[in-house]
């Protein structure tokens, strides 16, 4: 069983029913266009939250992005898609809003590559 904490409250969910709730698409293993640059191409995340029932505008949603060198937690929207130009490497992303169950997913970018993650928020 996989505990996942929201503000005060703890809710104990299954890996499996976590496991259900977040989707990535995979970045392909493609060609990285060749570039004369000294930084090498970003890859795009965009992290979208579906959150059952659907919830009011004006509520914030708490997102944290881990990854090697990237730490970041801020407050997004969650009825708008949220991009992040990232550097290649496996990235975490844990999600909480108030009065639903936390959710966490992971990607693995590689350079130059576009991926979506859709993360379903229950509620509680």
């Amino acid at each position: 069983m996989t505990t996942a904490v929201a503000g005060c409250h703890r809710t104990v969910v299954s890996a499996t029913e976590l496991a259900s709730r977040v989707t990535v698409s995979t970045c392909p293993p493609g060609i990285v266009p060749a570039t004369i640059t000294d930084a090498p191409p970003l890859a795009l995340l965009t992290v979208t939250l579906r959150t059952v029932p659907p919830i009011a505008a004006g509520i914030d949603a708490s997102l944290r992005l881990d990854g090697e060198t990237t730490r970041n937690s801020l407050r997004v929207d969650p009825t708008l898609p949220q991009p992040f130009s990232l550097a290649k490497g496996v990235y975490v992303v844990r999600v909480s809003l108030p009065g639903y169950v936390g959710v966490e997913g992971r990607a693995n970018l590689t350079a130059g590559c576009e991926a979506t993650m859709t993360m379903e928020l229950k509620q509680r």
